[in-house]
């Protein structure tokens, strides 16, 4: 089950698939979960009225633990898993910061690790990668611009540092 939901942030393209298992915002497994979600300007797949989509439309309009709700497939490692968990327990609102996550995940050392996974996450918003930035407060980097990132952590009303 694909589909597109369009958002104030453009489209959101999003693979579900309910025969694989996903885990839940508590990092507990469940039947089925979002694979990926991309950002875009076009809708990739049909428009769709889901419960997914209702709960991303949800967090568009300022519902922010909407997206609590939706279970994602993304362990590939014990590891990516963790820190998966760990930036979905960021609240909307607030940031870590890479080293915070590392350690949220349980390994204080791996910085460069969980950046990666950051880099290399599949299903932005829902696992908010948005809500990680430098330790010198400044945003960092984003796959689609930090621009976006900044109007994200200004939708959930983070508070920047001046």
């Amino acid at each position: 089950m694909s589909f597109s939901v369009r958002t104030s942030f453009g489209f959101f393209n999003v693979e579900f698939n309910p025969e694989r298992v996903g885990v839940d915002s508590l990092g507990n497994k469940t039947a089925g979960g979002v694979s990926a979600l991309r950002i875009g300007a076009e809708a990739d797949y049909p428009v769709s009225k889901n419960q997914y989509a209702d709960l991303l439309l949800a967090w568009s309009s300022g519902d922010y633990s909407a997206l609590n709700d939706i279970p994602v497939i993304y362990p590939d490692s014990q590891f990516r898993l963790e820190v998966s968990v760990a930036m979905r327990s960021i609240p909307a609102g607030a940031a870590f910061s890479y080293a915070e996550l590392a350690a949220a995940a349980g390994n204080p050392n791996a910085v460069r690790a969980a950046a990666s996974v950051c880099a290399r996450n599949p299903i932005p918003i829902i696992i908010p990668c948005h809500r990680v930035i430098k330790s010198d407060g400044s945003i960092g980097n984003y796959f689609y611009g930090s621009a976006l990132k900044d109007q994200l952590l200004r939708h959930e009303n983070f508070q920047f540092s001046t």
